[in-house]
C-alpha cells in the first residue's frame, strides 16, 4: 500500500512534526510506501528523523510567511500549487493521501484522483470557531464551510472523542496521536531539579503569559522554584515583557527550541499547560512519559483525554489561574505525591503506545477497502 502525507513543512520543531514522523516511519517498517508531501519545506532538513525510504517531496510554493497566508501575493500563487498538487498526486498514485494541515487546497484533496482515498486528519481543535461567541466571525463562517465539505472525503480523523461530533456523520474515528515508549527505569528523584516545565510554541493560544502570571504567585511562597518555557513563536517578546514587570528575571527562562528535549524533561519535576484550547497534547504525552505529574487546564479537549484528574494530575477549570497556582504548590510540597502520579502517568499513556495506535490505522485502512 501506497500513502502520501500532506503538510506544509516538518522542518520545525512541533507536534504535528514530530507525530507525522513517527507515524511515517511506523508505515514503512511495516513494509508500506510512504511520501511526505509539503509545500513549504524550502531545502530545510527534517527536524525529526526521517527512515530512508520515507520519500519527501516538496512543491515548493513561495508563499510569504508573513502577513497573512491570505494575502493578494499569497492568493495568487493558488493556481501554481493546485497544478503542482495535481501532478504530484497522479503521478505519485497513492492509494490513499492523509491532510494532515492545509489551507484552500483542503478542497482539493476529494477529487484530485478517483482512485486515491482522501482522509482528513484534524490536529487543531475545533472547539473555538465552532462552539464559542466567535461564531459569527469570518472564520467561524470559513470552518463550518470546511465542515460541511468533509462529506466529500473517505474519512475523517479527530485525536481526542470529544471532537468526533466536528466531523461527518458514519466517516468519523477517534485515533489519538501515539507515543514511542522506550524502556526506561524510573527517573524519579535520580538529578530531578526543582523547576516546572513546559513545551509548545510560544503563541496566543497557548496562554503563557497565564503561565508566567501563575508562577508569579508560586514564587513567592517557593523562591527556590524556577520555570523553564521551551519553545519559541511570536509572543516571545511579550512573555519576555511580562517575566520584566512581574521581577521574574532570575526564575524563569524562555530557552527556545532544544534537541534535547528529554533531557529537559527528566531533569524538571512539574509540566504544567495553559492551553486555551489543544486537541491532544504530544507534549502532555512525553512528559508522562518521563515520570512527571502534569497540571493543564481543562482545556477543549485534549488533557481531559489523557490526564486522570488527581491520579496522574490536576485538570484545572479553564484560565483558573489560583486554582492552578495552587495545585503546583501542592505538587511542590507533596514530593511523594509527584512521584506516584509520575509513576501512574508512565502507566496511563501506555494506551497510546505507538504500536497500539498504529493497529487503529490499520483498522481504519482495511474499512476503506486498502489492503494491509
Amino acid at each position: 500500500m501506497k500513502i502520501v502525507y500532506y503538510t506544509n513543512q516538518i522542518a520545525v520543531a512541533g507536534g504535528l512534526e514530530r507525530v507525522l514522523t513517527d507515524k511515517a516511519n511506523a508505515w514503512v517498517q511495516r513494509g508500506y510506501l510512504v511520501e511526505i508531501a509539503t509545500y513549504a519545506q524550502r531545502g530545510r532538513a527534517p527536524f525529526y528523523t526521517l527512515e530512508r525510504t520515507v520519500k519527501l517531496i516538496d512543491l515548493d510554493i513561495p508563499y510569504k510567511s508573513k502577513g497573512s497566508l491570505r494575502s493578494f501575493y499569497n492568493l495568487s500563487l493558488l493556481p501554481l500549487h493546485f497544478i503542482r498538487l495535481f501532478q504530484f498526486i497522479n503521478n505519485s498514485k497513492p492509494d490513499v493521501v492523509l491532510v494532515a494541515n492545509c489551507g484552500l487546497e483542503y478542497f482539493l484533496f476529494p477529487f484530485l484522483r478517483k482512485a486515491t482515498k482522501s482522509i482528513k486528519e484534524e490536529h487543531l481543535s475545533k472547539y473555538e470557531p465552532l462552539c464559542t461567541p466567535v461564531s459569527l466571525s469570518i472564520r467561524s463562517i470559513y470552518e463550518n464551510f470546511k465542515r460541511c465539505f468533509l462529506t466529500f472525503y473517505d474519512a475523517y480523523v479527530a485525536l481526542n472523542k470529544d471532537e468526533i461530533k466536528f466531523g461527518p456523520e458514519g466517516k468519523s474515528v477517534e485515533i489519538p496521536n501515539p507515543i514511542k515508549l522506550e524502556a526506561t527505569e524510573s527517573s524519579f528523584f535520580q538529578s530531578r531539579e526543582k523547576v516546572i516545565i513546559s513545551i509548545g510554541r510560544l503563541t496566543p493560544i497557548k496562554q503563557y503569559d497565564h503561565l508566567i502570571e501563575i508562577f508569579f504567585e508560586v514564587y513567592k511562597v517557593h523562591p527556590e522554584w524556577k520555570l523553564k518555557i521551551v519553545g519559541e513563536g511570536s509572543q516571545l517578546l511579550k512573555l519576555k515583557n511580562k517575566i520584566t514587570e512581574l521581577a521574574l528575571e532570575d526564575a524563569v527562562y524562555l530557552t527556545g527550541i532544544t534537541n534535547e528535549v528529554e533531557l529537559e524533561l527528566a531533569k524538571a519535576s512539574i509540566f504544567a499547560l495553559t492551553s486555551r484550547t489543544e486537541s491532544f497534547s504530544m507534549a502532555i504525552l512525553e512528559a508522562m512519559r518521563n515520570e512527571l505529574p502534569v497540571v493543564s487546564y481543562d482545556s477543549p479537549y485534549g488533557p481531559r483525554n489523557i490526564i486522570h484528574d488527581e491520579g496522574d494530575g490536576f485538570l484545572i477549570k479553564l484560565n483558573d489561574k489560583a486554582s492552578f497556582a495552587e495545585a503546583i504548590c501542592s505538587l511542590i510540597e507533596k514530593p511523594i505525591m509527584r512521584m506516584e502520579m509520575g509513576q501512574r502517568g508512565r502507566l496511563n499513556v501506555k494506551r497510546f503506545e505507538i504500536g497500539e495506535v498504529m493497529k487503529k490505522w490499520d483498522k481504519l485502512f482495511n474499512s476503506l477497502g486498502l489492503k494491509t
